[in-house]
Formats: structure tokens, C-alpha cells, sequence
């Protein structure tokens, strides 16, 4: 297996209540980033883990419009095994908030692949920070998301920059989510983690 399938049958699995494969933005067919999250309203906050094909870091964010400039960026770095919460106010480096508002719960970085899992405010008041509203009417613009890795140390992605757009308050993560879990959970380490199961249709 890898970290993430072992992660997956190990901590992740039944654990989050939602799951989204974020598509490559150049294409790449199987190649993609997993994100889980559940809402825990009762102590006001959003656990969530990320997993990607990286040895360096992977970071994913909250988007104004599904770009960077004005994201609210949380990046784990494999070489010292932190995460860090940033700010992009441009197409570079983001840089880390004043107020570091995520805490890291979990983390491995094997077999070539990067799993991170934490938690956050919903609501931290810090301005350089997303609020997570109730998004679960349909009426209510779901929230852009972006994700990057590297095999390095934190520094431009190139072409391994992702985006989609969640409803963190969705009713279940729906049949395409589902199946994604069902496939993991059935083939283990033998699957390519990344590679959508047949049917699934990434959300518009």
C-alpha cells in the first residue's frame, strides 16, 4: 500500500463525512488530489485531510474565484512535517498568516504520497481567513477550492494545480462520492488512489 491507502483504511475512511477528487486544471486524466471533510458545528469547527501523489508539499485553499490571488491557503511541507496557514495575494509564494489558525492532527509522508489532517475554525476572525458558512442551500454559491503540490521544497507547482467547488454543509457527499469510497474501501492498496471510478462526474 502507500500512505494514503493506509491512511484511508486505517483513520480516514468512515471518519469524514464528504470526499471530493479535485481534477487536474491541464488535464491529466487520473491525476488529482483527494479532500475530505466533515462539519462539526457543534464545536464550530471543519476537520478536513488532503492526499496527493507528492513528496514535497501539498497545500489546498479556499478561492475567491477558483485562482490564488486572495485565497486562504493551508500548505503541509513534508521536510519538516508542519502546516502552515497562508495568504495569496498574487500568482506566488503565498505567504503565512499573522495568525496561524489551523492545527495539524495527522500527517504522513511515505511511499511517495502526502496525507495531511486538520482542523480550523469555522469562523477564525482572522481577515485573512475564509469563513465557512452554511452553504447547503442550494440558492448559496458553493465554495471554489484549489489545491497544488510539489516534489521539492514549497516553491511554484507547475502543472500540478488543481480545482472544483464543494458544499462544505452538503447533504452527503452523493452517489459519485460514494462510489469513490465504496472503490477505495473494496480495493485497498491494489487501486490507483487517483484514478476516478467509472461514472464519476466531477461537480460544474
Amino acid at each position: 500500500g502507500n500512505a494514503y491507502t493506509t491512511w484511508f483504511a486505517n483513520r480516514g475512511g468512515a471518519s469524514y463525512d464528504q470526499s471530493i477528487l479535485l481534477p487536474s486544471t491541464v488535464g491529466g486524466g487520473d491525476v488529482a488530489v483527494a479532500i475530505h471533510w466533515t462539519i462539526d458545528a457543534a464545536n464550530d469547527l471543519i476537520r478536513m485531510a488532503a492526499a496527493a501523489e507528492a513528496t514535497g508539499y501539498l497545500g489546498v485553499g479556499l478561492a475567491d474565484a477558483g485562482a490564488m490571488p486572495g485565497a486562504d491557503i493551508a500548505v503541509y511541507t513534508a521536510s519538516d512535517g508542519m502546516l502552515t496557514d497562508r495568504y495569496a495575494t498574487a500568482y506566488a509564494r503565498p505567504d503565512e498568516d499573522q495568525c496561524q489558525d489551523w492545527t495539524l492532527v495527522y500527517s504522513d509522508a511515505s511511499d511517495g504520497f502526502i496525507v495531511w489532517e486538520a482542523t480550523r475554525a469555522l469562523d477564525t476572525g482572522d481577515t485573512q481567513d475564509r469563513r465557512i458558512v452554511d452553504d447547503s442551500n442550494p440558492a448559496t454559491a458553493a465554495t471554489p477550492i484549489i489545491a497544488a503540490y510539489g516534489d521539492g521544497d514549497l516553491a511554484y507547482h507547475g502543472e500540478n494545480r488543481f480545482k472544483g467547488a464543494v458544499r462544505f454543509y452538503g447533504t452527503g457527499g452523493g452517489s459519485a462520492t460514494q462510489s469513490f469510497l465504496q472503490d477505495m474501501a473494496n480495493e485497498g492498496a491494489s487501486m490507483r488512489p487517483f484514478t476516478a471510478p467509472a461514472g464519476y462526474v466531477m461537480p460544474s
